[in-house]
């Protein structure tokens, strides 16, 4: 985004969240299999799969070093310690 190779319209908010694994859900169940556990084992690996990339995405983010973030905090308690303790 910040280079120009990808738009900004590739972040999603929380409906862009929702959409998302809505499209995984179908995916999961557009089986030709019939057998509706094996239809529920796959809906349930493909969204704790989707589960696992979101917190991720969202710890890494997190960490950012921007002020409101834990990423900020993290950044001002090391300029602390360089500091001598002094805030």
């Amino acid at each position: 985004i910040f280079t120009g190779k990808n738009s900004g319209r590739d972040i999603a908010g929380p409906i862009g969240i929702f959409t998302q694994s809505g499209q995984i859900a179908t995916m999961a169940l557009d089986g030709s299999d019939d057998d509706w556990g094996a239809k529920a084992g796959s809906l349930l690996r493909a969204l704790a799969l989707w589960a696992a990339v979101l917190s991720v995405a969202v710890g890494i983010v997190n960490l950012l070093p921007i002020p409101i973030l834990d990423g900020g905090h993290l950044l001002f308690y090391a300029i602390e310690a360089v500091r001598g303790g002094r805030p």
